[in-house]
């Protein structure tokens, strides 16, 4: 509890630092971005921070708006994550057994969507990337036509602010470096550790002080990749409690091809003179890509404890994200193969490269080739794999992988392969570090470590395959899409599930469509738009030809779209077109065959309809093109066709002088059809979720279908009259069609 009082202590005296001193701090800001409903990761926002080395702190301001404010959201989900994008699972979803998905400083929280400002700050942050992410959380399924609901616009703002430590000293490796403090006086020094180092020594050697001190008043705190504090430091040493003894700690598998930060700090009232050096020892190069056989010196065999391989060269593909690693040999690619030995660790180092190799996956996958011995035996070969980031790690008596790290093992007499799959990697230099141990046929399987023996000149061979590809070996199994993403300065994969699967790569089933519904689902949606066949037939009977062309290309091109959309595997869909070809033609037909019908029920002089059949469905095409989900698509065509009904029939109504069309047709042609269209929109508009989908849009099919054969007027007969005694006709003629004589 004392720590965290401090660390807020902290926080807040930093920030009240920051906001008071104008010219201390650096600041970067992000325009508005929308924000979107959590379905999938494609839907989040993506934003990306640089912070620079020797930061002190950071902070992050966020604020978020709606509008209008009556819009249901009151809160939106930020993570922030260093190093790379943070991998968030708001969904609950599952990862496959072989994924690594641990990361390192993920923080979540929420934002208010009320206009306030949120800050969240960070005493001495990781210098490098830092990603976030935001959106709104998952709650609504219903299918909304835009414009007939409340038009919700989110937006959230972000801004980075940083201070730098204004003097950090540079030492270096193996060399003395001379610290003058006075009292009660804080110096912070820095050093650069290469890819090879596997373990360095902080010693102060020398000390002056009081006469009467028998040790060095200093505390000495050090940190990998961000300024140490008294609280937040990774090593410490108190050289007060040394004694006449040298002060002195040692690091193992620290952080490479980083700063590293120590802190000193005087605990005297009095000036001090100290000299502190760092010593490092280094894991020993191996000879070029190619290993030596097994030898049979074995003093030589043990004194080599740890050999680090060049780094791997990198084989980049024209497709994003797609990379393998390796030696290249001559303009070509080689395989990795390794020979391992008894008591060494065998290193094998590539590099992640920020933004260019961080948006896909990476794969790692090692196999045993071959075992072989100088001597017969009957021992069986283990092998200890351990996978991390910016360390290596090196086999000390019995520990190997430290802490986030990723292991794994290879045995001659089981399993000799496997793999792992590390999602959006984080960048900085990965390590495969790798051991062998033996056992004989008989050791016991209830403990590993107590049961491993002298190898007896056993030597193994393994190949590695490492390579990255966006998504998941450049796809999401077989349910799924992958596409590639890039908002601002952040390009990144992920997959758009299908039929119910959910998850990083498509592989989370426990919300599968099962097929007989993906096949229910195919099936209602086209098969139902066989209700149009009724219309059709009836338009042709009645010499509607261009009514019924309208309704044959809505029958024909709903069917079709409907084959190639909804959430089903690719296996059961159908796109003989475009996706958005298809599109387009279903919700142009659909309107379409609104306003014909509206157009037929006016009955206006020939030329006047020729017009009108020709300018509604272009007029319709624009709409479409400009947003075709909005209801305007249907409302329009609707509110125009309703003024011209009523013009039309009002005028008949005073030509015949008593009520157009007779009542009878009313109750019997008007009356069930404006109920079935009006059903349809309702279905179509209001209730349709994602859940009842299948069911409801088929229902729209039969009605929008059904209602034309009430609303379709009768055609003409012979000599131009019109077929007023069908049943089903509510239309008389005016005078400008010459039936001035016709009586209802």
């Amino acid at each position: 509890m004392a720590l965290w009082n401090r660390l807020k202590l902290g926080t807040v005296l930093i920030i009240t630092f920051i906001f008071t001193h104008v010219d201390g701090y650096n600041t970067e800001k992000l325009e508005g971005t929308e924000l979107y409903r959590y379905t999938e990761f494609s839907d989040v926002w993506p934003f990306f921070f640089q912070v620079p080395d020797g930061c002190s702190v950071a902070i992050w301001t966020f604020s978020a708006s709606k509008e209008p404010n009556s819009c249901e959201y009151t809160t939106a989900k930020v993570y922030l994550q260093h190093g790379n994008l943070p991998i968030i699972n708001p969904l609950n979803e599952t990862f496959p057994a072989d994924f690594f998905v641990y990361r390192t400083s993920l923080s979540g929280f929420d934002i208010p969507i009320t206009n306030t400002t949120v800050l969240t700050s960070l005493i001495s942050p990781l210098a490098g990337p830092w990603y976030g992410v935001a959106y709104l959380p998952y709650t609504d399924n219903r299918v909304k036509p835009k414009g007939l609901f409340t038009k919700c616009s989110y937006k959230i703002y972000t801004s980075f602010k940083y201070v730098k430590e204004p003097q950090i000293d540079t030492m270096q490796l193996n060399q003395e470096h001379k610290v003058t403090l006075m009292s009660q006086e804080s110096k912070l020094l820095r050093i650069f550790l290469d890819v090879s180092v596997v373990e360095y020594t902080v010693e102060v050697t020398t000390c002056t002080g009081p006469q009467n001190s028998s040790s060095c008043l200093v505390d000495l705190y050090t940190r990998a990749g961000a300024v140490p504090t008294e609280w937040l430091h990774q090593n410490s040493v108190n050289c007060t409690e040394a004694g006449n003894e040298k002060c002195r700690f040692s690091v193992k598998s620290p952080n490479v091809k980083s700063w590293h930060y120590l802190l000193v700090k005087s605990v005297s009232h009095d000036d001090l003179g100290l000299t502190v050096v760092l010593n490092v020892k280094d894991c020993d190069p191996a000879n070029g890509s190619e290993i030596a056989p097994y030898s049979t010196n074995i003093n030589a065999q043990v004194a080599q404890q740890c050999v680090l391989h060049p780094l791997l060269d990198r084989l980049q593909y024209s497709s994003l994200f797609k990379i393998r690693f390796g030696y290249i040999v001559n303009d070509t690619l080689q395989e990795n193969i390794l020979t391992l030995q008894e008591n060494e660790t065998r290193v094998l180092p590539f590099e992640i490269k920020p933004e260019l190799d961080t948006g896909g996956t990476l794969a790692v996958q090692l196999m045993i080739k071959e075992v072989t011995s100088v001597e017969q035996s009957d021992t069986k070969v283990t092998i200890l794999v351990c996978l991390l980031r910016d360390r290596i790690p090196v086999y000390r008596e019995g520990e190997f992988c430290i802490e986030n790290g990723t292991s794994f093992e290879l045995e001659s007499q089981g399993s000799q392969s496997s793999q792992i799959y590390l999602p959006y990697p984080e960048p900085g230099v990965w390590f495969i570090s790798m051991v062998m141990k033996c056992k004989s046929d008989n050791s016991s399987k209830a403990n590993k470590s107590s049961a491993f023996q002298p190898c007896n000149k056993v030597s193994a061979v393994l190949s590695a395959h490492i390579m990255s590809d966006a998504c998941l070996d450049g796809k999401c199994t077989d349910h799924g899409k992958c596409s590639v993403y890039l908002h601002g300065q952040v390009a990144y994969s992920s997959c758009q599930c299908e039929a119910g699967w959910r998850g990083y790569a498509c592989t989370d089933g426990s919300h599968a469509v099962s097929i007989d519904v993906q096949l229910q689902e195919l099936l209602f949606l086209t098969l139902s738009n066989i209700f149009f066949l009724p219309p059709i037939i009836l338009a042709i009977y009645r010499k509607h030809f261009v009514e019924a062309f309208v309704y044959a290309y809505t029958m024909v091109f709903s069917a079709i779209y409907h084959a190639c959309d909804g959430d089903r595997l690719n296996i059961y869909k159908w796109c003989p077109l475009r996706y958005s070809v298809l599109s387009f033609c279903d919700f142009l037909g659909s309107s379409a065959s609104i306003w014909i019908t509206i157009v037929a029920m006016i009955k206006p002089p020939d030329k006047v309809k020729a017009l009108l059949q020709v300018a509604g469905p272009m007029s319709l095409a624009v709409g479409v093109l400009y947003d075709k989900t909005s209801y305007l698509l249907f409302a329009i065509p609707c509110g125009i066709g309703l003024i011209g009904i009523i013009i039309s029939w009002t005028c008949r109504c005073q030509y015949r002088k008593h009520c157009y069309p007779a009542k009878w047709r009313y109750v019997l042609c008007l009356l069930p059809g404006l109920i079935l269209a009006a059903g349809g929109l309702c279905i179509f508009a209001l209730i349709e979720t994602k859940e009842n989908y299948l069911y409801l849009h088929s229902a729209w099919h039969a009605a929008m279908a059904l209602s034309v054969i009430f609303l379709l007027p009768p055609g003409k007969r012979k000599g131009g009259r019109d077929r007023d005694s069908v049943i089903g006709s509510t239309y008389q003629p005016l005078p400008w069609q010459h039936e001035e004589n016709h009586v209802i």
